[in-house]
């Protein structure tokens, strides 16, 4: 009987693809600095691994859009959250990096910051997780809130939005409702957050 091939750790998207190919053409000796600061900071969740001005300066050194520099980080990201999830060897991340059609030496800095600091990535992740609750039902209703000025008798439409959570699997906590009230204005931008965070969805799909 043959042997079942293992699928392949990176998704070679279109996106995934054109990031590895603006990685190839990154400076050799700048590459491994920005590596090391993405790996350092990716348990930090909130918070992202270069400031705007930083970004900005990035841009400037290496000759590229920031637009690019984003694909870069951001593939870079994904591909040090995959060797943590999968807890690579330096052989396998190679093998892998190799498939996506990354450079020889592009290959070598990425392995090198790997071998470096996924121990310490690994023992960070472990620490700093929290078991996420998982959003099983929303209710909402709205009402007309009287504002203070009674002589004015202002009013202001608000949505009430109960959100269900699911209790965490194993472990003690129970399910929860979380009440959240908002006006007109803060419900639009919670929509056109969710639309932004539905396309970038979208783009990995």
């Amino acid at each position: 009987m043959a042997a079942t091939e293992e699928p392949p750790v990176f998704e070679l998207t279109a996106r995934f693809n054109n990031a590895v190919r603006l990685i190839n053409a990154v400076d050799g000796k700048r590459f491994p600095l920005m590596l090391t600061r993405i790996v350092q900071n990716l348990h930090r969740v909130s918070e992202a691994p270069f400031s705007p001005q930083e970004m900005t300066q990035l841009a400037g050194v290496l000759g590229m859009p920031e637009a690019d520099i984003t694909a870069i980080l951001d593939a870079a990201t994904y591909m040090f959250e995959k060797a943590a999830y999968h807890t690579l060897s330096i052989k396998k991340l190679g093998t892998a990096l190799e498939a996506a059609a990354m450079d020889a030496d592009k290959i070598v800095s990425v392995q090198k910051v790997w071998q470096d600091n996924g121990r310490t990535l690994l023992e960070n992740l472990k620490s700093s997780t929290v078991t996420p609750r998982v959003l099983e039902s929303i209710k909402s209703r709205t009402h007309l809130e009287v504002g203070q000025d009674s002589l004015r008798g202002v009013k202001e439409l608000r949505a009430i939005l109960q959100l269900g959570l699911e209790a965490p699997p194993g472990g003690s906590a129970e399910p929860e409702d979380v009440i959240v009230e908002m006006s007109k204005d803060q419900l639009r931008d919670f929509f056109l957050q969710c639309e932004t965070i539905q396309g970038q969805l979208d783009a990995l799909a």
